[in-house]
């Protein structure tokens, strides 16, 4: 899977240029508070135009934002033009180890990166270029809570069997969605939780915080905006 085509489409652009308006969310605002030491140095993955980076400054956070939209990161220029940024592929970061202190990847940026390996070398780039005492802060959808809907329900009859019998391939089949803003697509993974935890082991690191947004903290001005989302904080794990 790969959106790129998506966010260089100007309505696209647009769309992350209104969201930009809202700086950081609520319980972004509460885990960086409680996880990124003041001051540190913050990779943010997937910037786009530069919501969460503008957040991240005012808060007094030194930020490097990367974005594989070159539109993308023409438009958080403009916006904050004294800031660092750069076109990269999480896939392959242009960055020595161990060169930030946390990083983010916030809106649920990592379940738009192509397939599960993909997902899991992402994870181990951006782990890379973290410090083995920082922290990486990301979010995902979840499919726990959605398999007795209608919605899922249908999906998964189509493969003919009960979820107990799906296979780990399966697994991640039925979570590949395509979702319809207008005109434009965008190609998302809903995981369920055991596959993060599994991504998150393979990636030789450990979690320190995670919990379902909706019970730890209160709705946002943006609700519309955010799925049912699943927050994560993990650290490199013991070598």
């Amino acid at each position: 899977m790969n959106n790129l085509q998506s966010y260089l489409d100007n309505e696209t652009i647009e769309y992350y240029k209104w969201l930009s308006q809202f700086g950081l969310f609520t319980y972004e605002q509460s885990i960086i508070a409680s996880y990124f030491p003041k001051g540190s140095l913050v990779l943010d993955v997937g910037c786009g135009t530069g919501r969460t980076t503008l957040g991240l400054k005012s808060l007094g956070y030194r930020v490097h934002g990367i974005d594989y939209s070159d539109k993308m990161i023409s438009k958080a220029i403009e916006n904050l033009p004294s800031t660092a940024f750069s076109v990269q592929n999480v896939l392959a970061l242009e960055f020595p180890d161990n060169s930030f202190d946390c990083a983010l990847f916030s809106f649920n940026g990592l379940m738009l990166v192509g397939s599960y390996s993909d997902r899991l070398k992402a994870m181990s780039e951006i782990m890379r270029v973290v410090r083995r005492d920082g922290v990486f802060f990301f979010t995902t959808p979840f499919l726990d809570n959605k398999v007795n809907g209608e919605y899922w329900g249908e999906k998964i009859a189509k493969f003919g069997k009960q979820l107990s019998a799906f296979s780990e391939e399966e697994l991640l089949l039925l979570g590949d969605e395509i979702t319809d803003e207008g005109r434009i697509s965008f190609q998302l993974h809903v995981p369920f939780i055991s596959e993060i935890h599994k991504m998150i082991a393979e990636s030789n690191c450990e979690i320190v915080f995670e919990g379902r947004r909706l019970n730890l903290f209160p709705e946002e001005t943006a609700e519309d905006e955010l799925d049912d989302n699943y927050i994560w904080v993990v650290k490199h794990g013991k070598v």
